[in-house]
Parts: structure tokens; sequence; C-alpha cells
């Protein structure tokens, strides 16, 4: 072998060991020091997101004008701008600046920091609420990530046709009243990928975007979501089951947090994957948790039957608990899921937890783990989804 090949296959094994390690900053800071060939391709991964709060921004201000050239490695650009993190006035030229430099994002994220508490979009400087709107709509931007903030006009949407994922967590709306607006008329907002959660003392946060859907100038269109995460508790799961109605019948994957309540979905005749994810820490989890699978299993029609012509091949089973939590449960509710999943043949089943007790949830499903469908792991398996075509 020449001295070009062994350099070429050192190149290669280099790349594939960086991008295997590409969420490991300190590890990847680390391999840039060997040598500048490292570096070069640990580059891209160190400054693909930048995070900006009240404490970062002078430090990336400066480190942007001395090497501009890294603005073009910048895909993710989060925001903080909640919780502990306040700009001040003063803080307009670097903020803007830094923003500006930034000319092909892909992901904008905006929100708090702390673990709780939300603040209005109407408390931001004005300054920072214009930059904000002028980053995401840029026609790069693809993700947009909203965590926190309350009082966001419906008019923050308008114009974003290019956008096709949305997360929307602890976050409440407002716009005119709907008998004195007119159509929309901007193109709207045509969803691949909507996220939906309200978490703690939010639950009125579900009523509130639930009230919304039917604004005349409701910005976003779900009819032809491919992707949805919702977070079902007892009070929310009606304006759920309303949100899944309107997503018509282009739904490939689904993914319910469970805190209770029974949810009933509506026929989703393209459904591929349904994905459960049962509620941490520990003591949210009761018996009911369990049979409450069962029974959306049982109550969804069509595609979740054990319809010859229905679309569903796997159910998956997100967990951070350990098993020995869950036998304290009565074995009926085991039994009884057992049996339904059994029945659905041939959807598979992944059971997605954390930790070295994965070989016990055999013992807890056995019938189905018989019949070779049932697939445990301690991460979830993306290519088992790789049909779903995203």
């Amino acid at each position: 072998m020449d001295t070009a090949t062994r350099s070429d296959l050192s190149q290669e094994i280099v790349e594939q060991i960086v991008h295997y390690l590409h969420d490991d900053i300190k590890t990847l800071k680390t391999l840039a020091t060997i040598s500048f060939a490292v570096w070069s391709i640990c580059r891209p991964l160190l400054f693909h997101s930048l995070r900006l709060n009240s404490g970062s921004h002078t430090k990336w201000a400066g480190i942007l004008r001395n090497t501009p050239d890294l603005c073009s490695f910048i895909q993710e650009v989060v925001i903080l701008a909640g919780g502990g993190d306040y700009f001040l006035d003063r803080d307009e030229g670097l903020v803007v600046s830094i923003l500006d430099s930034i000319s092909r994002p892909k992901a904008i994220r905006l929100g708090k920091t702390g673990p709780s508490g939300t603040r209005p979009w109407t408390r931001l400087p004005a300054w920072l609420q214009v930059a904000i709107s002028k980053i995401i709509s840029r026609p790069t931007v693809r993700e947009v990530k909203l965590a926190g903030l309350t009082q966001i006009p419906l008019s923050f949407f308008f114009g974003l046709s290019h956008i096709r994922e949305l997360q929307l967590i602890n976050c409440t709306f407002t716009a005119p009243p709907a008998s004195s607006s007119p159509c929309l008329k901007d193109p709207k907002v045509p969803l691949s990928t909507f996220y939906v959660k309200s978490s703690g003392t939010f639950a009125v946060h579900y009523y509130e975007f639930d009230r919304f859907l039917g604004h005349p100038q409701f910005p976003l269109d779900l009819t032809h979501l491919s992707q949805l995460h919702v977070h079902v508790k007892p009070w929310n799961y009606a304006e759920t089951r309303r949100l899944l109605s309107i997503c018509g019948q282009h739904l490939l994957y689904l993914s319910i947090s469970l805190e209770g309540g029974l949810l009933r979905i509506p026929r989703l005749t393209s459904l591929c994957v349904l994905h459960f994810h049962l509620p941490m820490p520990a003591f949210a989890m009761t018996g009911e948790t369990i049979n409450e699978i069962g029974t959306t299993l049982v109550h969804t029609p069509g595609s979740l039957s054990n319809d010859k012509n229905g679309s569903l091949q796997e159910i998956i089973i997100s967990v951070n608990i350990k098993p020995d939590i869950f036998q304290m449960f009565p074995r009926y509710l085991w039994t009884n899921l057992d049996f339904l999943l059994v029945h659905l043949s041939p959807v598979r089943v992944q059971v997605v937890t954390w930790g070295d007790q994965v070989s016990d949830w055999k013992l807890l499903l056995p019938a189905l783990h018989e019949t070779g469908r049932l697939s445990l792991s301690s991460r979830l398996d993306l290519d088992c989804a790789s049909f779903l075509r995203l």
C-alpha cells in the first residue's frame, strides 16, 4: 500500500471517529488539538450550534469578529431570553451583529433557561423581537422551537412558509377577536413535524392553543403532518383528539407522552409508528399508566385494530424506570397488554429503556417475546423508522 493510500485511509478513519463523537463537545475539543487536519474536521461540529445569552454574547461577538469564516458552520441558533437571562438595551449592537452574521441557519431555538416559569413575548426588548423575527424569516430555517414564552402574537408566524418543524413548550398566544379578523392572506406554514407540550401549571395552554385552531388568522397548516408529538394529561385529551382529527391522513409517526386520560385516536389510515412515552419520575407511574396503553390501542379504529388493511408497523414504548417498579403493579395489567400486543400481528413492538434491565422486559411481556416481535434496547433504533420517508 503506497503512502498516499495510507494517508487517505487514515483521513477517512479520523472523519468517522469525529462524526461518531459529534455530540461530545469536550472530546471534540481535545481531538481538535492533535493537528490542523483534525481541527479542520472538528471545526464544523464544534461551531454547529451558537448558544446566545446575556453572558455569552460578548464572547461570541469577539470570536466571529476575529474568525468570520466560522459563521458558515453555524446551523443552529439558541437564544435564551427567559429564566435568568435578560438582554439589556446596551446589548443591542453586539447581539444584532451576531445574528446578522449568520447567513444560513437551519434551526432556531428561543426560550427560557430555568426549570420553571415563563416570560411574555412582549417583555422582550423591541429590538430583540425584531432581530429574532428577522433571523427566523431566513429561507434556510426549517426548525423553530419556542419554550416558556407567553402572549406570542399569531402574526409572529406570518410569512414563515419555509418552516417545516415547530416545537411549542408551555407557550400561549394572542390574537385579535376572531369576529373582527380577516382571513389570513399569507401562505400558511406547511408543517411536517409538530411538537406541543404543556407541563406543570401550564395545563391551560392546551385549551388556549385549541381555541386558536379555528381562528381566521391561525397561521399553521397541520393537514399534512407526517410527525406529531403530543403530551396527554387527563384535562387535555379532548383537545389532543381534536388536534389529531385535523392532522388528516398523512400522519406517519405519532408520539404520545402519557400522564393519564383516555386518548381515543381517530382513524389515521397512514400511521406507521405509534410511540408511547411513559411518565418520569417513577412516582408519576401507576398501574393505570399500563392500562392506558392497552385502552388507547383498543379504542383506536382502523390502523391500530387487528385490521389486515391497517398501516401500523411498529409500537414503541419508551420508559426511564426500572422494571422492578412495574412488577409491583397487578399482574393482570401486564397479561392484558401482552395479550393485546400479541394479537396486533404483524406489528413489531420496541421497548426502549435506559440502564441494564433490558432483559427483564421479557418477563413482563412473555407471550409477545415468544413471537419474536419484541425488540429490547437501551436506545431508540432509528433505523426501524426509516420507512417514514422523513
